[in-house]
C-alpha cells in the first residue's frame, strides 16, 4: 500500500491530527513507569547498610532550603551535579502568554547561546551579547519552560549533555545548619536502584491495545529522550516492539505524548506494510545519526547556521505530528516555531554584496565534508543552500499553521481557522 494513503487514512481516524490512542497509552506507560521505578527503590532500601558518614559532604553552590519545587541543578548521565549549563536560544519554547506579550523574543535570541546558573536565589538566565532588561524574567521563564519538557541543556565546556533536576526529586538531600555564609548540606543518599531497562507487557492493557497493539514497551536508560526507530517493530516472534531510550526517572506526561506518537506513526506504517520510519526519505537523506548529533549539542559549532538545522529538525514531517499533540496541550509553543519558518528570510546571512557572511562558508563545508547528512551535500554551495531552505521553510511553516488551526478549532480552542 501506497504510505501516503496509509499516513492519510491514518490521520482521517485521528480527530485533526490529534491521537487519543496515544494519549491513553502515554498515561499509562508513565504511571507503570513511576510505579516500577518506585517498586525497584523499595527492594534497593530494604537492601541498604548506609551509615551517617563522619563529616558532612558539602556543597558551597547548592541551597536547596531556600526554594522549594524548583531546578536545583543539572546532571550529566554518570550523575555528575553542575550549577550551570547552556542551550541555543533557537531550542527554546515559548508558551502562548509569553507569544502574546513579547511577539519579537524568538528573532531576539535565536542566535544567542544562553547561559544558565542555578544559585541561592534560584535559576538565572543570561543571553550572550545580553539583552534589555525587560527580558530578563522572560529568558527565565523560558529556560524553566524547556526544563519541565524534558528538553536538554549541554554543558559549557564539554557539550556533554545535562538535565535539569528538580528539588522535589531529590528526597535525600537534608539542609544543614549554617554558620552565616557557610550554608552547607549534609547528602544523605536515599538508596535508588540502579535501572537501566524496564518491559511493560502492553496486553496486561487490553483495552489501549486493541486500539495501538504493542506487546512490549521497552525503556532504555539513556541521557537522551528519543524514539528508536532503528530498534522498534515486528521481532523474530511476530511481537511489535517499541523501544524508548531516555531517562527512566522524572519524564513529564507531555514528553511521553510526544514519543509515543512517533511510535504510533510507525506502527501505523508498519502494519500495513508500508516503510517505516527508519526507511523512510527523511531519515536517510536528512534525519540520520549524524543529523541527531548537532541537534543535541552539536549545533553550538557552527554558530550562523545552528538555528537553521533546529527549524530542519522542528519543520521535519517525522516530528510535526508528535510536536502537534504537544501543541494541543499547550497552544502556542509549536505554532511560534512555525511562524520561525514561514518568516525564515536568508538575507540576515549575506552583506550588501550579496557574499555570505564571514565564516558562514567554511560552517557548511565542515557540516557537508565531517557529517553523514546526504541532502546537505547535494548543495555546492552554501548560497544554494539557503536558497532551496527558504522556500521549503516558508512552505512548511504554512503548512504546519494550518495543521495546527485544524487541530485547535475541531476542539474548540480558537474561533476560526485562520493563521
Amino acid at each position: 500500500m501506497n504510505i501516503r494513503k496509509i499516513i492519510k487514512e491514518t490521520i482521517l481516524k485521528e480527530s485533526a491530527g490529534i491521537s487519543f490512542e496515544v494519549r491513553e497509552w502515554a498515561k499509562i506507560l508513565k504511571n507503570e513507569i513511576n510505579r516500577l521505578v518506585k517498586e525497584a527503590d523499595e527492594v534497593e532500601a530494604s537492601k541498604s547498610t548506609y551509615e551517617e558518614p563522619e563529616k558532612p559532604i558539602t556543597s558551597s553552590t547548592f541551597n536547596y532550603d531556600d526554594y522549594s519545587g524548583e531546578i536545583s541543578h543539572f546532571e550529566d548521565l554518570s550523575g555528575g551535579m553542575f550549577d550551570s549549563a547552556i542551550v541555543d536560544g533557537s531550542e527554546l519554547m515559548y508558551d502562548a502568554e509569553t507569544i502574546k506579550d513579547f511577539p519579537e523574543i524568538s528573532n531576539i535570541i535565536k542566535n544567542k547561546v544562553i547561559y544558565v546558573t542555578i544559585g541561592r536565589y534560584g535559576l538565572e538566565a543570561e543571553a550572550s551579547g545580553g539583552l534589555s532588561s525587560k527580558y530578563d524574567y522572560v529568558l527565565d521563564d523560558m529556560v524553566i519552560d524547556h526544563a519541565s519538557f524534558g528538553q536538554y541543556f549541554y554543558h559549557p565546556d564539554t557539550h556533554n549533555e545535562l538535565m535539569a533536576v528538580y528539588e522535589d526529586e531529590l528526597e535525600g538531600y537534608q539542609p544543614s545548619y549554617s554558620n552565616y555564609g557557610g550554608y552547607y548540606q549534609t547528602y544523605k543518599p536515599t538508596p535508588r536502584a540502579d535501572i537501566q531497562e524496564l518491559v511493560i507487557n502492553g496486553k496486561d492493557f487490553p483495552e489501549a491495545y486493541e486500539k495501538f497493539s504493542v506487546d512490549k514497551w521497552v525503556f532504555n536508560q539513556a541521557g537522551r529522550i528519543e524514539y528508536d526507530h532503528y530498534n522498534s517493530g515486528y521481532n523474530d516472534n511476530g511481537e511489535y516492539v517499541v523501544v524508548f531510550n531516555v531517562p527512566i526517572r522524572g519524564l513529564s506526561l507531555p514528553v511521553f505524548i510526544h514519543e509515543t506518537k512517533h511510535a504510533y506513526d510507525d506502527w501505523n506504517r508498519m502494519r500495513h506494510g508500508g516503510k517505516p520510519i527508519r526507511d523512510s526519505w527523511e531519515v536517510k537523506n536528512i534525519y540520520t545519526k549524524d543529523f541527531e548529533k548537532l541537534i543535541l549539542g552539536g549545533a553550538s559549532k557552527f554558530p550562523q547556521l545552528s538555528s537553521v538545522i533546529r527549524l530542519y529538525y522542528m519543520g521535519s514531517k517525522l516530528e510535526t505530528p508528535a510536536y502537534l499533540e504537544n501543541e494541543f496541550d499547550s497552544p502556542g509553543t509549536y505554532k511560534q516555531h512555525a511562524r520561525s519558518l514561514s518568516n525564515f528570510n536568508i538575507s540576515r546571512f549575506f552583506n550588501k554584496k550579496g557574499e555570505p557572511a564571514k565564516g558562514l562558508e567554511n560552517e557548511f563545508d565542515n557540516i557537508k565534508n565531517n557529517y553523514d547528512i546526504p541532502f546537505f551535500k547535494k548543495f555546492k554551495t552554501v548560497k544554494d543552500f539557503l536558497e532551496y531552505t527558504q522556500k521549503y521553510f516558508n512552505r512548511r511553516g504554512e503548512d504546519i499553521s494550518k495543521r495546527i488551526n485544524k487541530a485547535l478549532y475541531r476542539h474548540g480552542k480558537i474561533g476560526n481557522r485562520t493563521p
